[in-house]
């Protein structure tokens, strides 16, 4: 099917949430805040599209009117989107076909702003205050002139309400989803973007982020840290089976989900700890939680943070990993602060659980700015999320082509024998380096290193716990800029292609 284009008049300050979130929305699940009128209004459980305006047939300028009947100084944009594989239902009217579905921010192709200053305020809002990585907005081509042409012209003295604009034309239809599926597939992607940093901390971290990369269930999913297993099931798993014997993990993950921005998550789970299961267990263990989380706030618990955190060095049970969880947002509640002050011994796998809950808890929109502008991940991520949601909603997953690889994480660059001189650079940075090889050749008054010294290094294993105990002590994005280690290790593996190339041009003389 060939690719098709569409577009859509949408508020700037609305385009600018789509952007922070990933996706365009039907503005009834619009999963940011206040929606202010405009287009998407008109037919709230839907995409609108419009075919690309021509003389006779021109975008209705309703939608933008609706906007600035709400707030006067606000400003417009029409949104052009380029469709592969997705083909949109054709509306009553015949004027406009829709999607009942949602659309990955990757397939705007281009922007048109109402002005100067229109344009002005979207990149404040997404590239000054906001999250979106450069390589996502870099994808779309802005224009700053000709909206007003692709509009339908009227009487500019004609007034029409907010009320009548979003009662005209509306060709209304249910919707296909809930809103929380939109807050479960966000705090997937959000926990699968941190548990890419985490990668960095050893073989169990960079195996984690592998296995949730893939959508569903797989077998590799059993040899998996707790929390990827846990989190998996919560998110794929039908919630009319066995709801009791999930409840706890449930009820848990719920209330990380439902967490505002603005909320304080202790304050989100106190519900949780007075919950009655029905088992005096599990209440037990939530009472003497919330006990124990009151004594950590009131600063009653004389141990260091790495005292409290040494306890789950192993945890094999959800009440064990609830706990871990708890404790830690006790320590560390903002998730920037797991990057800048690590604790030595929470360990790799620790990590991994604390990502999967955090991210959980943030959703993809509250990412931190470092994290989404590490070069290949924001795309890929919202792929992800992408086909988590079409795998939900029993839609096929083949309308995603994929077009984001898997973006390479520091196990992989150190283990990939295409780049020895980058792998033995960061090696050395980061104390890796288990027996040093390096030998200094004699002859005659003469010494010299060997062509290739990196040959002769051994480093530690990515599966030792010495390796994690290494680079746990590193800080993301301090010590470990992954952009530039990502920028040099594509520059290697071309210049070996290069080298191999001409080796085989060279063999043929």
């Amino acid at each position: 099917m060939a690719k098709q284009q569409f577009y859509i008049p949408i508020c700037v300050d609305n385009l600018a949430q789509f952007f922070a979130f990933g996706f365009i929305t039907p503005a009834s699940v619009f999963p940011i805040g206040h929606y202010i009128p405009d287009e998407l209004s008109r037919h709230s459980n839907v995409i609108p599209l419009h075919r690309k305006p021509t003389t006779k047939s021109k975008i209705p300028a309703h939608g933008v009117k609706a906007s600035r009947k709400e707030d006067a100084y606000a400003k417009s944009a029409i949104v052009v989107v380029t469709l592969d594989g997705v083909t949109p239902e054709p509306s009553e009217s015949s004027t406009w076909l829709y999607l009942e579905n949602i659309l990955p921010t990757y397939c705007i192709s281009e922007i048109i702003f109402e002005d100067q200053s229109a344009h002005e305020h979207f990149d404040y809002l997404t590239r000054t205050t906001g999250r979106v990585s450069d390589e996502l907005l870099n994808r779309v081509k802005f224009k700053k002139g000709g909206f007003d042409k692709l509009l339908q012209s009227e009487d500019p003295s004609e007034l029409v309400g907010v009320e009548g604009v979003l009662e005209t034309n509306i060709d209304e239809r249910p919707l296909g989803f809930e809103q929380n599926l939109l807050y479960k597939m966000s705090g997937y992607g959000a926990a699968l973007a941190l548990t890419y940093v985490m990668a960095k901390n050893g073989k169990v971290a960079n195996d984690a982020f592998k296995v949730l990369s893939n959508v569903g269930a797989n077998e590799s999913d059993f040899a998996s840290p707790l929390a990827i297993k846990v989190t998996k099931q919560y998110l794929f798993r039908d919630f009319e089976e066995d709801s009791l014997k999930y409840r706890i993990q449930d009820e848990f993950f719920d209330l990380l989900i439902k967490c505002g921005s603005n909320e304080k998550v202790l304050d989100k789970l106190i519900p949780f700890f007075d919950l009655d299961l029905g088992d005096p267990k599990a209440t037990k263990f939530l009472r003497g939680l919330k006990t124990r989380l009151s004594d950590i706030l009131k600063g009653k618990v004389e141990s260091t943070k790495s005292e409290q955190m040494e306890v789950f060095r192993r945890v094999d049970r959800v009440s064990q990993f609830i706990d871990q969880i708890v404790t830690m947002f006790s320590l560390l509640d903002e998730t920037e602060k797991l990057f800048t002050q690590p604790i030595h011994t929470i360990s790799g796998e620790g990590y991994v659980n604390i990502a999967m809950a955090y991210g959980m808890r943030d959703k993809f929109y509250e990412v931190p700015k470092s994290v989404r502008q590490i070069e290949g991940l924001e795309c890929f991520v919202i792929e992800r999320m992408y086909e988590y949601f079409l795998t939900i909603t029993n839609q096929t997953s083949e309308k995603v082509k994929q077009e984001f690889s898997l973006v390479p994480t520091l196990v992989d660059i150190l283990d990939d024998s295409q780049t020895p001189q980058l792998k033995n650079v960061l090696s050395y940075k980061f104390d890796l380096v288990s027996k040093n090889l390096k030998q200094i050749v004699s002859v005659g008054e003469h010494t010299y290193v060997p062509e290739h010294p990196e040959k002769l290094i051994k480093i530690l294993p990515s599966n030792e716990s010495e390796f994690e105990a290494k680079m746990i002590a590193q800080r993301a994005f301090e010590d470990v800029d992954f952009n530039f280690i990502l920028k040099l290790y594509e520059e290697e593996k071309a210049l070996t292609k290069a080298r191999m190339k001409l080796v085989n041009q060279l063999n043929k003389l």
